[in-house]
């Protein structure tokens, strides 16, 4: 099944009280100071580390409620230019938050890859309190946000990527915790890749619900785990996107094109590693928790194992059953369910996936 928790990312939003200075971002507000915020979970943290920092942050909520969360975050002597915020739901794992505004202003409030662009009022310092809305079906579990600023363009799956403030996190505690899930994408078609970029050739294990262009752009690259292409040898394969074959299409290229002239230029060494192996014992439909598939993927090679090599699988075949390690240590199964062979327009392979969730950061202190 699709990833449940994919539809509840917009579940956070932006607390409605303005600050004394003002801010083009209307729609992201500072934490009105004559407010009682006696019961808001806060996270306080200064550039470089302060004494009275505080890095983390606990309050309780409960199925249909709203708990509140401020952040404080102040420079020493670098630029704020994005905030990033994930969100993990109990059994989840880090999604990036969506502001749930209108389409005219939430381009005007965040970036395209989804982090929120500090403006000028905000990028030495910024007081936000947001409203932490608990799904009517949540009943157990914690809620988990972190919260970084960035001096650029970051990830939303490595903080530490041009990283200036943070990680900060909040937890909305609402009973027992839920463990034992996986995440899963089910019917995840990946087209064969076209030299002008516009097929949707790449996946992100961060959001299973979805698939990536190419010439989506720079910010969209930041996602791309593997893609697939068709080669004249190697027949149908998946490819980490550290690894994507130039010959058949330079994607680093396609990502750049267009780029504004005060980002950075997407790199090769950016782009994400993931390494396979084929597994074709491993019984795929019989996997349905994570204690399951931790037990077939216990023995799996670790990333010290892998080489450039195993970061490609070619000649699949219907049925094969793929095992995958990516860099953040994020463990999982993937299953071929069609091929359709060619390498233009009508190219397709078809996936399974099941993954072991990513965890969300619980004290970034000792990022700094």
């Amino acid at each position: 099944m699709k990833n449940l928790f994919k539809p509840l990312l917009t579940i956070l939003s932006l607390g409605l009280a303005m600050a004394s200075c003002s801010s083009d971002n209307a729609d992201v507000v500072q934490t009105n100071p004559d407010e009682d915020i006696d019961t808001t979970a806060t996270i306080r943290l200064t550039e470089g580390g302060s004494a009275d920092d505080m890095f983390s942050a606990e309050v309780l909520g409960k199925a249909g409620d709203t708990a509140r969360g401020r952040v404080v975050f102040t420079t020493t002597d670098g630029t704020q230019r994005r905030l990033y915020v994930t969100q993990t739901l109990p059994g989840g794992t880090p999604e990036p938050f969506v502001i749930p505004t209108e389409a005219s202003v939430q381009r005007r409030l965040t970036k395209p890859d989804g982090s929120i662009d500090l403006d000028d009022s905000n990028k030495d310092s910024f007081d936000f309190t947001f409203d932490l809305l608990v799904p009517d079906t949540t009943s157990e579990g914690e809620i988990v946000y972190n919260f970084w600023s960035t001096t650029g363009r970051g990830d939303f799956r490595d903080p530490t990527k041009r990283l200036l403030i943070g990680v900060g996190t909040i937890v909305v505690k609402i009973g027992v915790p839920v463990a034992n899930r996986i995440v899963e994408g089910t019917n995840i078609e990946l087209r064969a890749p076209l030299a002008d970029g516009s097929s949707e050739t790449f996946v992100s294990f961060f959001d299973l619900d979805r698939t990536y262009r190419i010439n989506e752009g720079a910010e969209s690259s930041t996602f791309w785990d593997f893609g697939y292409f068709f080669g004249n040898t190697g027949r149908a394969s998946i490819v980490s996107a550290n690894n994507y074959p130039s010959n058949i299409v330079d994607i680093v290229s396609i990502a750049n094109a267009g780029i504004a002239a005060d980002e950075p230029m997407v790199m090769a060494a950016d782009l994400k590693s993931v390494y396979f192996v084929v597994n074709n014992t491993i019984d795929f439909d019989s996997i349905t928790n994570l204690t399951e598939l931790n037990a077939v993927i216990a023995s799996s090679f670790t990333v010290s194992d892998a080489d450039a090599s195993s970061q490609r699988v070619t000649m699949l075949e219907v049925g094969n059953v793929i095992e995958f390690l990516d860099t953040s240590g994020i463990r999982g199964i993937i299953e071929v369910v069609s091929i359709v062979e060619g390498a233009g327009t009508a190219g397709v392979i078809t996936l399974n996936v099941k993954s072991q969730p990513s965890q969300p950061i619980m004290n970034g202190s000792d990022m700094l």
